[in-house]
Formats: C-alpha cells, structure tokens, sequence
C-alpha cells in the first residue's frame, strides 16, 4: 500500500516500508492501517505498506479486500510458508505445493469466485452493500526462498518476496523483487551502541537468530564429528561426518573444495536453480565459492562423509552476498 499518491506498482517510489503479518491478526487490522498511514502521510514521505499473508485461517481474504476498498491501487499482499506464523504456534512451515493450493483458493475468492481449502467450498458471501465488490485486484508475492516457492511464484504470483538476503534465482522469475532490511536511523552524531539502537534491532536480532536455530541457518544445527584434522597430523585437509535435520539450508558457498558421499537418508542437491536428488551412495563435489543447498527430505536424519582443503571447519559458510552465515569460534 503506497502513499501519499499511488503509484503504477507498490514499491515503485516508496521511500518507506512497512512489513505486516496478517497471521490470526484480522481485527487489528484496519486499525493498524489507520494509524500508520496517518503517521506516514504526515511525514510527507512516499511509504508502501506490505501486509504478509501466512495463510491465515481468520478472514485474511476478506481483509484484504476491505484494504484494496480504502486504498484502491495501493495494496501488495505476500504470501509465505508460515515461518514466523506457524513456528510462533508450534507448527512447521506449510509444504509448497499446499501454499499453492493456498494461493488459487485466495486469488479465488478475490476474484468472488468459489474456492477450495482443506477439502471444502469456500466463498466470500455478502449481502448486498455490504464488503467490497469483486473481482478485488492486488498483487500478490510470494516469500520464496528456493526452487519449490520460486515455482510457485513463475506460476501464480505477480512478483518475489525475500527476507534478510535476496533470492538470487528472483530475477529468473519476476521483475517485482521486494526486499524485507531490518535497520534504525541513526540521529547525528548518534551512537551505534545507544540503547535506542539496541532497542530497534532486537527484534531483527530475534528473527534472525530464531531462523538460524529453526531453519538452521546455512549449518546451524548440523553436528560435525571431525576425523581427520591438522590436529591429528593431516595438514592439508579435514574429513568429517555430518549430521543433517530434516529440512532445507538456505542457498550459501564455502571457500574450500569439497567432496560429500552420502551414508545414509535421501535429500536434494540444489544448485542454480536446478534440483538433483540424494541417496546412500550419492557422491557430489563442490568446489569452493559454488553456491548451493542441501535438503534432507526425510523422514530420519541424514548422515554425510565429507573431505575438503584446504583444511578448516565445516560449519564455516557464506550466504550468496560473501556475509558470514556460520563463522565458528576457536573452540568449535
């Protein structure tokens, strides 16, 4: 939602962000849009209000067809796998191919057509004067972070929405990439340590250290039982075996040139947008700053062999832009 004057797309001049939740948050909602547009517009600076949709079970449909009615033009729905929704209720994130299910219901009864979730017609049903008219026309994102949501988006979404990091394989599929930053702005002469500061950035701190420990970050929550090492007399390398949750890493590099062979469980290899499945038996080398990710499909843990020089540790990587996603202390 853009302001103080629509603009041909949101974002397109928005010198503001605004990212919202919707998740079980639909009373609140037109209240919280009421007061922020009216701060906003008294700064007199161009803004966007991007209301994430994590596949709300409460009216988030019809919610947002009652924005799209008070600011016709200006609305921008993005639609994830439930991270922050479904984690902060003990549920893991909704497969992509149910949040595509998801998405066709949604656009569905926007459209005021009949819809199916869960097994069930569903229709946004008003009497007459009552709700906004259909067909409601918003754009729709969608919080992809790899292969499986980038398919989701080339086929049902207007544009890609990335969190913290961009999805490098976005711009393969839509010219929309919206970007959620964390950050403050600094007064002059401000300091970095003022407990203002600190104050703002907890929460960023919060969400990203949650999606390290949940996610497990590009080798958070990995174990590593190191075999051979400097240490033990092997100077140019170190071989180890690794121990893989159920779930995706996101996409990150290593600097050193690495040989894995898989022991035991089945995954995904994904590399530049292209997917290559895993097994006992699987031997994949990776040579160093090659981007990529590696899926346990499940259901039980996946054991890895892996050898790389030169030598270091293994829970050492990098996300696609050469920031440190895990950089161990001299103790691990």
């Amino acid at each position: 939602m853009t302001g103080p004057e629509p603009s041909g797309a949101p974002g397109d001049r928005a010198e503001v962000s605004v990212v919202l939740p919707v998740y079980r948050n639909r009373t609140m909602l037109d209240e919280l849009y009421r007061r922020l547009s009216t701060a906003l517009e008294g700064a007199s600076l161009p803004y966007e209000l991007i209301f994430v949709d994590d596949a709300c079970p409460e009216g988030s449909g019809a919610a947002i067809a009652e924005l799209a009615d008070q600011a016709p033009g200006r609305v921008a729905v993005a639609i994830g796998s439930g991270f922050t929704g479904r984690f902060s209720l003990g549920k893991r994130p909704m497969p992509w191919r149910q949040v595509a299910e998801y998405v066709r219901c949604l656009k569905a009864l926007l459209a005021g057509e009949t819809g199916e979730w869960d097994g069930a017609k569903i229709r946004m049903l008003h009497l007459p004067g009552f709700g906004t008219k259909r067909p409601v026309n918003v754009p729709i994102l969608i919080g992809a972070d790899g292969p499986k949501g980038l398919a989701v988006a080339a086929e049902l979404a207007d544009g890609v929405f990335s969190a913290a990091v961009p999805q490098p394989d976005a711009v393969k599929v839509a010219d929309w990439r919206a970007l959620l930053s964390f950050g403050t702005v600094l007064d002059e002469g401000g300091d970095l340590n003022s407990p203002r500061v600190i104050d703002a950035a907890g929460p960023a701190a919060v969400v990203l250290y949650h999606a390290s420990y949940e996610r497990g970050g590009a080798t958070a929550g990995r174990e590593f039982r190191l075999l051979a090492t400097p240490e033990v007399g092997c100077g140019s390398v170190t071989q180890f075996v690794g121990y893989i949750p159920v779930g995706r890493a996101p996409d990150h590099f290593h600097k050193y040139d690495e040989v894995v062979y898989v022991l035991e469980g089945t995954g995904e290899l994904h590399i530049a947008g292209e997917s290559r499945p895993l097994r006992p038996g699987s031997c994949v080398h990776l040579p160093a700053r090659l981007v990529h990710s590696l899926e346990n499909a499940g259901p039980d843990q996946m054991a890895v062999l892996g050898v790389f020089r030169p030598a270091g540790s293994p829970a050492e990587a990098y996300y696609p832009d050469g920031t440190a996603a895990v950089v161990p202390t001299e103790e691990s």
